[in-house]
């Protein structure tokens, strides 16, 4: 029990940190983008602190970091097998996404009457960075829940799911470009002067080190910004603007740059084309959006009379539009536009939802694992099959007392047979999980470890604790098999197993 507690806790330490490094760094970009907006204090000058906040640390390193990972499994098991093994070690994860989805769809109504739409945007897209908190984390628990999905329909799955992702994202990159071959020939530098006077002012609230160009787009419908080489383009669409109506929708795209929401919208076509077949990924990739443009409109809003606010609406109703290729809009199309409306003509007095985000991220650390993907269900005795011909065994014990493993040999069996042990073990019922290698061994106060090995050297490790078993195949040639995980229903009887050593 003490070890089982010892575990948890090491678990929630964990999580807790990974928490805090979250919460620290959205209240920073929070207290940058809200003093930013404004000139104050917060804003900081220097070029590294605005990298540092920029959505370019999560955005853009996810795609760069699920790179890593798969050539990590490349180098793993060969790259004969990374696709399906990259594809088991996904599964897990998708559950979780899955279940944090469906709480997140009942609970957003709630959470946004109470929290700024920053705090709900990044909520959305919490699960995705398990993928590297996993590889950072201590291994997930043994499962409460499993599923069955038939081995053969995940190896048929795993280049299905690669080549969907390959075609869906090209499809969102040929129709960004196609997109830019429609507009850039079209744009010409903003020459009227109180245009670019308007421009300059709202320019010098924002610290932006990047240069941001303002151009005029005879075929553009809505206001909007967009990345061109190494610079930044804010295209007005041809119709005019009070001074006013240009004050807010400069606020409100100079926010977007400042954010480089533009590598945002690039993220979103990786996370639905990665997740090609999933829809509340698509739907939370929406969701998402909407409140990273609700955030703008908080921004812009801040402070500002009910004029202000009914300017600003109808700024919204008349310049609607859908977003093109990786860009984004000062307005959204019918079916976010009621729900801004509605948020921008009632001031909302809401929290940052910092601790908000940290206990979600909490949570989601220490549900994963819980639901499981199995994919054979058989009695263990086809994994002794080798074992029987090994007469060498070695029986651990953990010793709360000393802290360390008690050994036994075959000497210590009773009537010098190892078959009784091994038939036990083979009658339990067990089921292969998916992803396995990512589970724990059980703890060190239940487990029991037993070695069999021959005179040539084979060895074969095969760890026994509470509702699992975990087989080591040193000998496998394939390196993918070498280490399995089987759930086990019903408890091992560990009276039984001391029985058969004396």
């Amino acid at each position: 029990m003490i070890a089982e507690l010892t575990r948890l806790f090491l678990r929630a330490f964990a999580a807790a940190f990974y928490a805090w490094v979250l919460g620290v760094t959205f209240r920073y970009a929070w207290n940058r983008e809200h003093g930013g907006a404004h000139g104050q204090e917060h804003s900081p000058k220097n070029g590294w602190q605005n990298r540092l906040i920029t959505t370019d640390l999560v955005t853009l390193l996810f795609p760069a970091g699920l790179a890593v990972i798969f050539a990590g499994f490349m180098l793993t098991n060969g790259w004969r097998n990374v696709l399906p093994c990259f594809f088991r070690f996904s599964t897990d994860l998708l559950l979780t996404m899955s279940l944090y989805y469906i709480v997140m769809l009942v609970l957003m109504p709630a959470l946004r009457k109470r929290v700024s739409a920053q705090a709900c945007a990044a909520a959305w897209l919490l699960p995705a960075y398990l993928y590297f908190v996993v590889l950072l984390f201590p291994k997930a628990p043994m499962p409460r829940l499993v599923f069955y999905c038939p081995a053969w329909i995940l190896d048929v799955l795993a280049p299905v799911w690669f080549a969907g992702f390959g075609l869906v994202f090209a499809g969102f990159v040929f129709s960004h470009l196609r997109f830019c071959r429609h507009i850039l020939p079209t744009i010409t530098d903003e020459s009227d002067g109180m245009v670019r006077a308007v421009w300059a002012q709202e320019l010098a609230r924002f610290h932006i080190e990047k240069p941001v160009r303002l151009v005029r787009c005879p075929p553009a419908s809505t206001p909007f910004s967009m990345n061109h080489g190494k610079q930044v383009l804010t295209i007005l669409p041809p119709c005019p603007y009070t001074e006013q109506e240009l004050h807010l929708i400069f606020r409100h795209e100079l926010h977007h740059i400042q954010r480089n929401d533009t590598n945002t919208r690039l993220f979103f076509a990786f996370l639905c084309a990665f997740f090609w077949f999933h829809p509340l990924v698509w739907l939370t990739a929406r969701e998402s959006a909407k409140d990273m443009e609700l955030s703008c409109d908080e921004i812009v809003l801040e402070d500002a009379d009910d004029d202000t606010r009914k300017r600003y609406a109808s700024l919204l109703l008349h310049t609607a539009a859908r977003p093109r290729g990786f860009t984004t809009c000062l307005s959204a199309d019918a079916r976010a536009l009621r729900y801004r409306l509605k948020n921008v003509m009632h001031e909302r007095k809401c929290t940052p939802g910092t601790r908000l985000l940290m206990a979600l991220l909490f949570v989601c650390i220490m549900c994963h694992g819980t639901l499981a993907f199995f994919d054979s269900r058989f009695t263990l005795d086809t994994l002794f099959a080798d074992g029987r011909a090994m007469n060498h065994v070695l029986y651990e014990v953990y010793d709360r007392g000393t802290g360390s493993y008690q050994s036994k040999n075959e000497a210590e069996l009773k009537n010098g047979s190892l078959e009784p042990l091994l038939a036990y073990l083979s009658s339990l019922s067990a089921e292969e999980l998916v992803g396995s290698s990512q589970r724990e061994e059980g703890t060190p106060e239940h487990a029991r470890r037993l070695y069999l090995s021959d005179e040539n050297g084979t060895l074969q490790g095969i760890w026994i604790y509470d509702n699992g078993i975990t087989v080591c195949d040193w000998y496998q040639k394939d390196r993918s098999k070498r280490f399995r995980v089987y759930y086990v229903r019903g408890k091992i009887d560990w009276k039984k197993i001391e029985a058969f050593f004396e």
